[in-house]
């Protein structure tokens, strides 16, 4: 940055124009200096008459401020008053002049230096040597609250400080432009001309820049939808096996329960036959006992009536 043009800063000199105005003894910076400027100020007061109540000159006054309020115009004539103003300017020191300029004689031809010289080239001929281009860098603006701080430093410490007020201002920038990096500042050409090839490239940059941040954020947009109809899906097919595997596990449960129960039923009806079998066959063998002994006892009985029919025969 260049110290004059710091200097000459008028939002800095506005600056300490309202702390002048605030505290004239404010202590100004290094290279300013306090100046007394006269400014005319205007006030609608009514003057004093002699035989005029002084009542009558607070209600005019009172409807001049009524009228002016509503439109903008005064009724009362004002009377002008100077007023002396502290004000803040720079102090430019002028550079002192070197000893070729002090006989400078404005009537003799001027020699025009020559931009491009020649240089020697190896065939001995020469030919002239590459335009310099000189491009201005963009500064990032800084506030009127950093510009004064600014220049609370010294001289010599204020082109540096300067730097780095503005180095932490494309800082700023860049935080709340959410960016991760502090990108190359732009560049102004000769005469502080802007590329019109450059400026369309950074337009047409910025604007693939913003079709692809509003891309990538129907993306994630996109994204999150399909995530959630995705989760929800999982959730709903989740729950259906769930309740799947309820039923099933009832269902075995059921099973069970009805196959313990037709066990237990065969295992009674089994026990039950077993036991008519036991019985039937007891039974049978009772009866086949009792016949035999009936056979028993009828075949004693007919052998017995024998023996006494042989007895009587004989």
């Amino acid at each position: 940055p260049d110290e004059l043009s710091m200097l000459g800063d008028k939002d800095l000199i506005k600056e300490l124009n309202k702390k002048l105005v605030e505290d004239p003894k404010y202590p100004l910076p290094e290279g300013y200096k306090k100046h007394e400027d006269k400014q005319i100020e205007l006030k609608y007061e009514m003057p004093t008459f002699p035989g005029v109540d002084q009542k009558y000159n607070h209600c005019m006054e009172v409807l001049d401020d009524v009228i002016h309020q509503a439109l903008g115009v005064h009724i009362i004539e004002p009377i002008s008053e100077y007023k002396t103003v502290l004000k803040a300017r720079p102090v430019i020191i002028k550079p002192k002049l070197q000893p070729q300029f002090l006989n400078y004689d404005p009537h003799k031809p001027k020699k025009l230096p020559n931009l491009r010289e020649r240089e020697p080239s190896s065939d001995g001929k020469s030919k002239a040597a590459p335009r310099k281009k000189v491009f201005t860098e963009v500064k990032p603006k800084l506030n009127s609250g950093m510009k004064l701080l600014v220049a609370n430093y010294g001289k010599p410490e204020r082109m540096h400080v300067q730097e780095v007020a503005e180095v932490l201002e494309e800082v700023l920038q860049a935080v709340d432009q959410g960016k991760k990096e502090i990108g190359g500042r732009h560049r102004l050409g000769p005469g502080n001309i802007f590329n019109k090839a450059l400026e369309m490239r950074m337009a047409s940059q910025k604007e693939e820049k913003k079709q692809k941040d509003e891309s990538e954020k129907k993306r994630k947009l996109r994204q999150q939808v399909l995530s959630k109809q995705i989760k929800a899906q999982e959730e709903k097919k989740s729950k259906e096996k769930a309740e799947k595997d309820e039923e099933e596990k009832k269902a075995k449960e059921k099973k069970a329960t009805q196959q313990k129960k037709r066990a237990e039923r065969l295992e009674k009806e089994k026990k039950e036959k077993e036991a008519k079998i036991k019985e039937f066959t007891e039974a049978k063998k009772e009866k086949k006992k009792e016949e035999k002994e009936k056979k028993d006892a009828e075949k004693a009985t007919e052998d017995e009536k024998k023996k006494k029919e042989v007895g009587t025969f004989l």
